[in-house]
């Protein structure tokens, strides 16, 4: 293929592609805006009646957080396009679940906030040994609808929602040969969320639940489970146990190069049921 054939079929692709990432885009913008008037209509109706069923519930959360960071490590030639772990640690993060239902409707928001900082390395090249400094901070909200299967409080639940990702990864690079490279990754990831739960009773006192859902849209992709086991103690109060995984993995520009970040947070938790 000549020069000019082949830049004419590169630039071919390069529309072609432009043109379903607009289209793409689009379709998640008007899904959004379709999942936030349904969450809007749904809960003064969910809201209104006196058999409604509602559910607050903090929790704390120990997560081991890692975050792996394409980065340019400094050399000559540019980015070379490796990946690096720039933050592992074991640290604390709160949780807030909020859930209202009425019969087979549901409504719920989701909160999770962590800020850590740390410190690794890593050697693109056996001669090459980069100190990182990191911090993160990160915020998750969900707001979403749920439909029950059964009208029952246990069976399996259908969730559809919209999930806000907020990132402030902050890094500096340490290269003895060179000045520190301070680099910011600062993004807001907002996708729709679609899943599942399935909770079954153990006793009047006791039951399990499962809860799986994958979220799209800015994100090249979000992956959340988490698994528990509840205790109800009275008419009020209940506590729950478990496990939760979360992976989130988006682009962003640094310093004008896209570049990819993936979070990925798992640990246990314990949490307090307040039911009203």
């Amino acid at each position: 293929m000549s020069g000019q054939k082949e830049g004419e079929y590169i630039g071919g692709l390069s529309i072609f592609a432009n043109l379903y990432k607009l289209l793409y885009f689009r379709c998640i913008m008007r899904l959004q805006l379709c999942i936030s008037a349904l969450f809007l209509a749904l809960l003064p109706v969910v809201t209104a009646a006196e058999d409604t069923e509602w559910l607050v519930a903090p929790y704390g959360w120990l997560p081991t957080v890692g975050v792996d960071q394409t980065l340019d490590d400094g050399s000559d030639g540019g980015t070379s396009g490796g990946g690096a772990e720039v933050l592992s640690k074991l640290d604390f993060a709160a949780m807030l679940h909020i859930e209202v239902a009425r019969g087979r409707w549901g409504a719920m928001l989701d909160y999770i906030f962590v800020s850590l900082a740390d410190q690794s390395s890593f050697s693109p090249l056996p001669a090459i040994d980069i100190g990182i400094d990191s911090d993160l901070d990160l915020g998750v909200l969900e707001l979403g609808g749920l439909y029950r299967l059964s009208r029952e409080a246990s069976g399996v639940d259908l969730m559809l929602g919209l999930r806000r990702i907020d990132v402030d990864l902050g890094i500096v690079l340490n290269r003895q040969d060179q000045p520190q490279r301070p680099l910011q990754v600062a993004a807001e990831v907002d996708d729709v969320f679609l899943g599942a739960r399935y909770r079954l009773p153990l006793g009047e006192r006791c039951d399990i639940s499962l809860r799986g859902d994958y979220g799209f849209g800015d994100s090249d992709g979000t992956l959340n489970f988490l698994g528990g086991i509840g205790l109800r103690f009275g008419e009020t109060f209940g506590m729950k146990l478990g496990y939760r995984y979360a992976n989130i993995e988006f682009e962003e520009e640094i310093e004008g190069t896209p570049e990819s970040t993936a979070i990925s947070l798992s640990g246990p938790f314990i949490g307090l049921l307040f039911y009203f």
